[in-house]
């Protein structure tokens, strides 16, 4: 009868036991890493805008149709199914499409390089003699999977309660480097004109005489 008693109590004190420790497993170990998961598939899918966006740009005929690529590819991943499942935020960016388009133009003939932006087109005439980069610049915030700002200790950790910003950079060569700005290249014949020839004595008619006999 007494050993009956300590069963029970025994078994009675387990299942007490088990609502805490079921807790603890779901909150403290379950729940952050499927929210930890969450966040390496938001990673990939950042990096996965901005090499998109970038290859938008790079078969773009003009800087602006490059821009507009962008913003449109940027929209159009983050509200698929890729940009909902990683619950991700644009911030900033061109037409607040969460990444902005750079210029990056490099000589290397000297090893310089030189970049211009966010979302401008190039401030001077395109340069044959140098290489032009498309660089997509990725601001996103993502949102926890699964929001556990309500769970005292671990709550105000990001990506397990709070969002986590995440940036990324991809480049990608300039197929059509000539439309990357709205001013003109002179034709070769107007870069570097013929010299002429002054009138001898100030009569163009005689600059063909000798000495201005007849």
């Amino acid at each position: 009868m007494r050993k009956s008693k300590l069963q029970r109590r025994s078994q009675t004190g387990s299942i007490a036991e088990f609502a805490p420790v079921l807790f603890i497993f779901f909150m403290m170990i379950l729940f952050p890493l499927i929210n930890l998961i969450g966040y390496g598939t938001a990673c990939a899918t950042v990096q996965f805008i901005g090499t998109n966006c970038a290859t938008a740009a790079q078969n773009a005929a003009s800087y602006a149709d490059a821009l507009t690529a962008v913003e449109n590819m940027s929209k159009g991943l983050t509200s698929s199914g890729f940009g909902k499942f990683a619950n991700l935020s644009p911030q900033g960016g061109y037409k607040n499409c969460g990444v902005d388009l750079y210029l990056i133009e490099i000589d290397y003939s000297n090893n310089n390089r030189q970049t211009y932006g966010p979302n401008t087109e190039l401030p001077h005439a395109y340069d044959s003699s140098k290489i032009y980069e498309y660089q997509a610049r990725c601001n996103f915030q993502i949102n926890p999977f699964l929001n556990l700002s309500g769970v005292p200790g671990i709550g105000s950790v990001p990506i397990i309660g709070k969002p986590s910003a995440m940036a990324s950079n991809a480049c990608r060569s300039a197929e059509h480097p000539e439309g990357l700005s709205s001013i003109a290249v002179a034709p070769p014949n107007q870069q570097n004109p013929p010299p002429t020839n002054p009138p001898t004595n100030g009569n163009p008619a005689n600059s063909g005489n000798i000495g201005g006999l007849h």
